[in-house]
């Protein structure tokens, strides 16, 4: 059978790519952590990684597998929850924008923090650059956000549609009654990271 906490560290070291930073994310060295993938990979007979003097990556068999250990690990979870006589604590860093984070996840926090105590959410504030990093690094579980994410190994969930309206003054408003009226006018960002071009497209 194969052990749960082996299957902790497949999911660690899938989600970085990097068996350092995973071994420090399940608080185990490195050589004992690297014991527990060969382990893992000798009881199913398969190779969960393709190893390279510079880097690993997930071979086909590890991202077949990688699901279903995700999976079982939070039936695993439910399964210790329901039968303890307390719920088990749940410690989560949630990566955000400063002002995303003040205006939009602080209430729904501190809702939690009254519906589900034995939750502690973490705030973890950056841009997009370092919220990236963190998350590569393991050093917050994930990143809620609007910015737009190019890393392949980022799972990807869209948790609400947002709708947005542009204002214009009275006498550009009536001049636009359809889409192909917008094409008549320009855009500018006043920002270099271009915000508003990021929102439109």
């Amino acid at each position: 059978m194969v052990d749960l906490e082996s299957l902790r560290c497949f999911v660690a070291a899938a989600q970085t790519l990097n068996f350092g930073r995973a071994a420090r994310s399940v608080h185990l060295s490195p050589s004992a952590f690297s014991e527990r993938i060969s382990r893992l990979e000798e009881s199913l007979g398969v190779s969960l990684f393709v190893r390279s003097t510079r880097q690993i990556q997930l071979s086909l068999a590890g991202r077949v597998l990688l699901p279903k250990a995700e999976e079982m690990l939070q039936l695993a979870h439910r399964f210790y929850s329901t039968v303890a006589d307390e719920p088990l604590h749940t410690e989560l860093y949630l990566g955000t924008r400063y002002e995303l984070g003040l205006s939009f996840l602080l209430p729904i926090v501190e809702e939690l923090s009254k519906t589900h105590p034995h939750w502690t959410i973490h705030l973890y504030f950056g841009d997009a650059v370092s919220l990236c990093e963190a998350l590569t690094k393991a050093k917050i579980d994930m990143i809620f956000g609007s910015m737009r994410l190019s890393e392949p190994s980022f799972l990807l969930q869209t948790t609400h549609l947002e709708e947005y309206r542009f204002v214009a003054a009275p006498s550009v408003a009536k001049s636009i009654q359809t889409r192909a009226d917008l094409k008549k006018h320009s855009l500018i960002d006043i920002s270099e990271s271009l915000p508003l071009f990021r929102y439109w497209t």
